[in-house]
């Protein structure tokens, strides 16, 4: 994030931290907003740092909270690897999001 949100952010008491790595943040995370990788905002070399580390898959949803939300402005590409089974929990909230 940059500086100034998290500035934002302690000014107003909201708690939040930065994590590199996805997995860490699962368990205890209420919700989740994912994003597409921007790639016409990033170089090659950063691009190619970030492309595995941040995506959601089956594996990796089986250990998010059950009160936790699942958010994205959608259309999602390869940041979310689900199957239209799992995109049926109600844990997912992304189609509720975009219909609203």
């Amino acid at each position: 994030m940059k500086e100034g949100v998290k500035d934002h952010l302690r000014r107003h008491n909201v708690r939040f931290r930065e994590e590199t790595n996805l997995d860490n943040v699962l368990k205890c995370t209420d919700v989740i907003y994912l994003t597409r990788i921007q790639k016409e905002r990033l170089s090659s070399e950063d691009i190619e740092k970030a492309k595995d580390h941040y995506v959601l898959t089956g594996d990796k949803f089986q250990h998010i909270q059950s009160h936790a939300r699942i958010m994205h402005p959608l259309p999602h590409c390869e940041e979310i690897s689900l199957s239209p089974l799992v995109e049926l929990d109600k844990r997912v909230a992304y189609f509720r999001q975009a219909d609203n």
